[in-house]
């Protein structure tokens, strides 16, 4: 099988096999041992990333004749050698399947990945779009409250004249919190503490340096249809991990629940322009899985429902990455 005959096509199939693995085996053992807790879940679901990345070169090592006929033939558990060389209905090769698979995930990384990130970089390379306004005072004193309560150094606050309402963290080492003015308007005071003690939280999480390094991983495997759908879950642990955060400062889940919906646009919006192209349909797309997002977000905050695992339990999380390791050695 050409696919298998080089090194680059031997890392992409078995990294997507294992990626696959790692997820089954993962997403079961968190549902067998009722794992709730976000931070958990997001430690677990981690290891669907690095684990595909980090253990086939081990492999190799502990075995060079792991990628040979003989091992794929007597030992292995599952060899792609010989599912890639049957064909669907006597007439579609299963290995252009396959390659439409992981062409149309490359695809799909660059436009969400590549295409944002060099329309920022061209950006930067102007003039300042927005003016900056003096923040706050009350504004600089409750993010320096927060701050000492989270343990971290209180970051800049910068505020920008835009009607629109946003609040984001930039910056992966020195932070800076940046909110516009729209934001204020739309916000009343316990929803504004809401929105500066979700972010706080992303800082004393590192959330930026965490995806950022997330990043790097998408990038090996940019082709990995696996490693797009885990990566949407890690973010989602990650904005749950720092609800909780945002609750036990604020002692009001329903403020963030409400400040949320200010972020919540309409679903019908999803298709309010389908004869707009390729650029309309990307940001329908993106709306309508934004949207779902905050949804299930909003949801479980107005639930209130709490979750027993407190604690990390090593044991299982130690366990759950052996079988994945193990299962993956066999699996060529």
């Amino acid at each position: 099988m050409w696919l298998l005959d080089s090194l680059s096509g031997i890392y992409v199939v078995q990294t997507f096999l294992h990626s696959l693995i790692a997820i089954l085996v993962i997403e079961r053992a968190m549902q067998i041992w009722q794992i709730e807790n976000p931070l958990t879940q997001f430690r677990y679901r981690i290891m669907t990333l690095v684990l595909p990345v980090c253990m086939l070169p081990l492999y190799h090592l502990i075995n060079l004749g792991r990628s040979s006929f003989a091992f794929r033939q007597e030992t292995a558990i599952f060899s792609m050698n010989k599912w890639l060389s049957l064909e669907i209905w006597d007439v579609i090769p299963l290995t252009s399947v396959f390659m439409l698979l992981l062409a149309g995930t490359s695809v799909v990384f660059f436009l969400q990945e590549v295409v944002p990130i060099m329309r920022d970089v061209f950006a930067r390379k102007g003039d300042d779009l927005y003016a900056s306004l003096s923040p706050d005072p009350w504004i600089e004193d409750l993010t320096k409250q927060m701050s000492e309560e989270l343990g971290i150094g209180p970051p800049p606050v910068t505020l920008l004249e835009d009607s629109n309402p946003f609040i984001f963290t930039s910056g992966s080492k020195n932070h800076r919190l940046i909110l516009t003015s729209g934001l204020i308007e739309a916000l009343d005071r316990e929803q504004l503490k809401s929105a500066l003690a979700h972010e706080l939280a992303h800082i004393a999480r590192l959330s930026n340096a965490t995806k950022w390094m997330i990043f790097v991983i998408r990038v090996l495997m940019f082709f990995n249809p696996i490693v797009l759908i885990v990566f949407r879950r890690i973010v989602q642990d990650d904005e749950h991990v720092c609800d909780d955060i945002t609750v036990s400062l604020t002692k009001s889940p329903q403020a963030l629940a409400s400040t949320l919906k200010v972020f919540y646009s309409s679903h019908s919006e999803f298709f309010s322009d389908a004869f707009g192209g390729v650029k309309a349909l990307k940001e329908g797309v993106e709306n309508y899985s934004h949207n779902l997002l905050l949804k299930e977000r909003i949801a479980r905050l107005e639930s209130a429902h709490g979750y027993e695992d407190k604690e990390f339990g090593w044991g299982k999380f130690l366990l759950t990455i052996a079988v994945v390791a193990v299962i993956n050695y066999f699996v060529v």
